[in-house]
């Protein structure tokens, strides 16, 4: 019983983070200026790996 109250709360949690973080290939700064936007890692020219995940206010 516990393991499915832990399991709930979790999933709860993990889904508020998701919301307040929106992620976006081309943020444009709309919205909450205090708000969190992140844009998604995108391809390094002339290699195979991504760039990093960047995050910012929408103010920044």
């Amino acid at each position: 019983m516990s393991c499915k109250i832990l399991l709930a709360a979790l999933f709860f949690t993990s889904s508020l983070a998701m919301a307040q973080d929106a992620s976006s290939n081309h943020p444009d700064g709309s919205g909450d200026p205090d708000a969190t936007t992140c844009r998604t890692p995108q391809p390094l020219p002339s290699s195979r790996m991504v760039g990093p995940k960047v995050c910012k206010t929408n103010s920044q």
